[in-house]
């Protein structure tokens, strides 16, 4: 994939619709060296807690497999509070370019309220599918750094790697610097019913940006979402139309769909920025009919 100079500074990784997945990689970086002895082998059942964003060294020893359902995903169980508690299953390469699992719970009250709140635990990887029924994510051989998301309460996750043996139970220690946005996407252009918000985030080292988005809604017609990446803070929305005009880069998604049922649509994005800058992300729905709800939100993990 060839980036401009200016496009190059947030690379994407992944786009992930409700329904369909398209990757595109940078090329892999030669695994970082690392004695086998300082690595947890990951076993079949593995349960990592903490209080804290944290990272370890680990090692799957052989090819696994994860389940690649989205919702309520049956190889993964969160406990604990914040915007996204969960995991991240990393490459352990300089930028952590290859093979990435991310693995954790959204918030059920940004989507509806209520008994009928769908299970908002997620699984969202980068990584081949496998062609057998039902379909799993299949996690290569390797080393890894496994990163813990968690907001300063205590997080239990346990991830469940199919061809695996045996349990482990992990308190990451290493370090990790985690910040994570609740967007509150408000009416920016009311002629066009086109919603927005955007946030930034200084990254003194290398690290990732993943955003996640959803719509609820009855009626949909011809309806736009747009995920946009900026190497600096997102200019104001006056200075938009409703799309990412001067971003680095961005990620859209447009559908339409007349039912008298809830419809939820959701869209995630991923992107490496470089090392030294900052990454400012931005959201737009642009709505052809009211909304129950549009919300967002925005997690940026640095690999210290």
């Amino acid at each position: 994939m060839i980036l401009s100079t200016r496009a190059r500074s947030l690379a994407l990784a992944l786009l992930l619709g409700f329904a369909s997945l398209a990757v595109a990689l940078p090329e892999p970086i030669a695994a970082a060296s690392s004695s086998a002895s300082d690595r947890v082998i990951l076993g079949e059942t593995n349960t990592i807690r903490g209080s804290k964003a944290r990272s370890i060294e680990v090692s799957v020893p052989t090819d696994a497999t994860v389940s690649w359902t989205v919702h309520a995903n049956p190889d993964l169980v969160v406990d604990g509070a914040g915007v996204f508690p969960g995991v991240v299953l990393a490459a352990d390469t300089p930028r952590r370019y290859g093979p990435l699992l991310i693995a954790g719970r959204a918030p059920a009250d940004a989507l509806c309220s209520g008994a009928d709140c769908p299970d908002t635990e997620y699984v969202v990887s980068t990584m081949e599918v496998s062609p057998t029924q039902p379909p799993a994510y299949i996690i290569p051989r390797g080393d890894y750094i496994l990163y813990l998301l968690a907001y300063g309460s205590p997080v239990s996750v346990t991830l469940t790697l199919h061809g695996l043996a045996g349990t482990t139970e992990i308190e990451p220690f290493g370090p990790a610097h985690l910040a994570s946005h609740l967007m509150n996407p408000r009416l920016a252009i009311p002629a066009q019913a086109a919603y927005w918000d955007g946030r930034f985030r200084d990254m003194e080292t290398p690290g990732l940006v993943f955003v996640w988005s959803a719509i609820v809604s009855s009626y949909v017609l011809n309806d736009h979402m747009e995920h946009c990446f900026y190497s600096e803070a997102p200019p104001p929305p006056t200075a938009h139309l409703p799309t990412c005009r001067g971003a680095d880069w961005s990620n859209s998604f447009g559908w339409t769909k007349v039912d008298t049922t809830s419809l939820r649509h959701e869209m995630t994005t991923l992107a490496y920025p470089v090392s030294g800058e900052g990454a400012g992300v931005g959201y737009w729905h642009v709505a052809t009919n009211p909304v129950e709800r549009t919300t967002a939100f925005a997690l940026w993990l640095t690999f210290a």
